[in-house]
């Protein structure tokens, strides 16, 4: 989609064997010919083969992209197999104010699975410790999210994603009223009735923070507003995440949910997730290699 004859008679009187190393060598020839430069920029890449970029006028997948093309997940290693058959599974969720810059010690959060939308029956009650960090044991099959309601904070739904056993995950972002009001008019927006905000970060196959993503949502209306981080504040006028992987909406309409991460410089996705928002809440999500392609077929 994004990029014979007069030999006819000796290759079907070859034997099958000799047929298809046959096909298999013009398939190598029309593939990679060295002869043939493959590109001039990384973006004559990115449009046929996902976290590619143009060396030496070659496609060449980036080291933070080899899982795209391996199939591997990030959950492969032997020692993480180990702790998954045993059922466990701890990963650290640190806090950060977002304002002060600062994490935030002696937080009460719930865990939640997915849908349980209104966490009626929360697993477990976490406390962020001194540090300001969440230490989290979680079932391998764990698929939901952490809710946060402080008095003084707006709320937050965590969705913790595809996880690897020991991993730290991003920061769990808190807002006061004002300064989320702040947040959205800082991009010219207004937050509506029956929607949230929802911040996404998108990660690499090592875990790194992924610039060049672009996010987009079937859920999103006439009102709701996308952003990326830009020097440290959102704009509207960013086309991708910078090298902090972060970005998001305002204004996506309350209920599920399901954003979708594609290469900014192409037209191949990334992952999707599946997230919930609520009205005049936060939603927090990560885009990862190893989450679900629910809709990559949504058009860019």
């Amino acid at each position: 989609m994004w990029k014979h004859l007069s030999s006819a008679t000796t290759t079907l009187n070859l034997p099958l064997p000799s047929l298809l190393s046959a096909f298999l060598a013009a398939a190598c020839s029309l593939a990679v010919d060295p002869a043939r430069p493959q590109c001039t920029t990384s973006l004559d890449c990115s449009s046929a083969l996902a976290g590619s970029a143009c060396v030496d006028a070659l496609c060449e997948t980036k080291p933070e992209w080899t899982c795209l093309a391996s199939g591997e997940s990030a959950t492969e290693s032997v020692s993480d197999q180990r702790a998954l058959r045993e059922g466990t599974l701890e990963v650290t969720l640190p806090t950060l104010d977002m304002i002060g810059r600062e994490p935030v010690a002696d937080l009460v959060g719930s865990v939640c699975q997915k849908l349980d939308v209104n966490c009626a029956a929360p697993l477990a009650q976490v406390n962020s410790d001194a540090a300001g960090n969440f230490s989290l044991v979680l079932d391998p099959s764990f698929d939901g999210y952490i809710q946060l309601d402080d008095a003084s904070r707006v709320p937050v739904l965590y969705f913790v994603g595809p996880l690897t056993p020991g991993e730290t995950l991003p920061p769990l972002t808190l807002l006061d009223p004002s300064s989320m009001s702040a947040l959205v008019s800082e991009v010219d927006a207004e937050l509506r009735a029956n929607h949230g905000i929802a911040l996404f970060t998108t990660q690499d196959c090592l875990g790194g923070y992924s610039e060049g993503i672009r996010y987009q949502s079937a859920n999103a209306d006439a009102d709701t507003v996308a952003f990326y981080a830009a020097d440290g504040l959102p704009s509207i006028a960013a086309a991708a995440t910078d090298a902090t992987g972060y970005g998001g909406f305002i204004n996506l309409p309350a209920g599920a949910a399901q954003v979708t991460g594609w290469f900014a410089a192409g037209a191949q996705p990334l992952a999707s997730t599946s997230v919930l928002i609520r009205e005049r809440s936060i939603t927090q999500g990560r885009i990862t290699p190893v989450g679900p392609l629910a809709n990559a077929t949504l058009s860019p």
